[in-house]
């Protein structure tokens, strides 16, 4: 019996030593920021004491705007759908806020009266990006389909979703592009009215690599959906602000 308990014990020092031997030096984070996220060197700071503090062993965060940068990493955020590689799973599908599709929208004041694409023509706007698919990419073929080019010297990329709303609603810019659930939030709220709305997209989520131990995974896992479950406090705030403002959650995949 004692024989036994010797052998299960050896047995569970292997699995862990494994398990720490898989995650190295700690494993990698790309984030993919097209779609929008408060991204700061500060703020990836915080979020990498964030995942220390949960266990999960993630030692570098990188942020970039192509989805071919990705390859390598340990694991992976892509805000809309993504192939990947055999080698990973996906561990989160993306819920969108207030339970609506994703797609893109063209915010002005009520005030302008404005009802019609064709009215924009030659306006001042506000992009997130040249990269960014619900916050250009989408408005750009609405642009395109009623016959208008864009005029690069009236385009100013904000980033964020947060960035082109405040600056419409500061005068500063005529129009802002940003992705639709956002804009049926705020033009509520602040007087304001979607000329125009695209199609919808489907959204992405996150990816881990199939090498990282079962136990590491389920720390990770938790240390996600523990972001936004105590989103309203005032430190997680700050963390998912790095993500786009149009995630609710992320809601994990049976796998």
């Amino acid at each position: 019996m004692l024989l036994h308990h010797k052998i299960k014990i050896i047995g569970l020092l292997i699995t862990l030593f494994a398990s720490i031997a898989n995650a190295g030096d700690g494993f990698s984070f790309y984030i993919n920021a097209t779609e929008g996220g408060d991204i700061s060197a500060l703020r990836i700071s915080h979020l990498k004491n964030y995942f220390k503090q949960q266990q999960c062993n993630i030692k570098t965060i990188e942020t970039g705007n192509q989805s071919t940068a990705a390859s390598g990493f340990d694991i992976i955020f892509m805000p809309l759908k993504q192939k990947m590689p055999k080698s990973y799973k996906k561990i989160f599908d993306l819920k969108v806020i207030d339970k609506q599709v994703l797609s893109g929208s063209i915010l002005v004041r009520a005030s302008t009266g404005i009802r019609d694409i064709k009215n924009l023509a030659g306006v001042r706007m506000a992009f997130l990006s040249p990269h960014s698919v619900t916050g250009f990419g989408l408005q750009k073929t609405l642009f395109d389909n009623a016959g208008i080019t864009l005029q690069k010297d009236r385009i100013t990329y904000t980033q964020t979703n947060i960035g082109a709303m405040s600056l419409l609603l500061h005068r500063d810019v005529f129009a802002a592009a940003v992705a639709t659930p956002l804009a049926r939030k705020w033009a509520k709220a602040n007087n304001l009215h979607i000329v125009i709305e695209s199609k919808s997209v489907e959204t992405g989520g996150i990816w881990m690599n199939n090498s990282i131990a079962k136990d590491y995974q389920t720390l990770c896992r938790q240390s996600f959906i523990n972001l936004f479950q105590h989103k309203r406090e005032r430190k997680m705030k700050k963390l998912v602000r790095i993500f786009p403002t149009w995630i609710d959650s992320f809601k994990q995949k049976n796998n």
